[in-house]
């Protein structure tokens, strides 16, 4: 089911993936008119572009983390449109607390990749909706990391599952 346009790829039904560079590096979700995820902050232009004739009306993340959150603040200004994460990602979110785990690399990426804090509007619980999705929390990553599922036809998107840069990250 995978179809090209102005962008992005169609994988599921009203679920489509924004193009990065590289492909499939760093994924972000258009669901609905849901954007799952935003990137980096360098990808705000190209999410721009993207966007044009599918404009979101919400912002959720699977976690925060800069590579996740990174155009957060400047898509939901831009677009005038609320952002959502789980609530134990909030202090993170909103530069309340540091982003965890407390590392190097994650404090260079933090530095390099993230946007600016942005006030959480939608306070995502375990079992919530969105776009169709229920919300499962499932902490690990990040305190507040969730994998968003649709029971209809099992389409997940599940952000980033598994910390296997233990070395680097510790």
């Amino acid at each position: 089911m995978r179809v090209r346009r102005a962008g992005m790829i169609r994988l599921a039904p009203a679920v489509s993936q924004l193009l990065g560079i590289p492909a499939h590096a760093i994924n972000c979700y258009l669901v609905e008119d849901v954007l799952i995820d935003t990137g980096t902050r360098w990808r705000f232009r190209r999410h721009l572009r993207q966007l044009r004739e599918r404009l979101p009306r919400l912002v959720a993340l699977t976690h925060c983390h800069p590579d996740h959150l990174g155009s957060a603040h400047a898509i939901c200004e831009h677009f005038n449109i609320p952002l959502a994460c789980h609530e134990a990602d909030v202090p993170f979110m909103e530069g309340r607390s540091p982003m965890l785990p407390q590392s190097g690399l994650v404090r260079l990426a933090d530095r390099l990749w993230s946007g600016p804090p942005h006030r959480v509007d939608q306070v995502l619980r375990d079992g919530d909706d969105v776009a169709g999705f229920r919300v499962i929390h499932a902490p690990g990553h990040t305190p507040g990391h969730v994998i968003v599922f649709r029971e209809r036809d099992r389409v997940a998107i599940a952000g980033d599952v598994l910390a296997s840069w233990q070395t680097f990250i510790s």
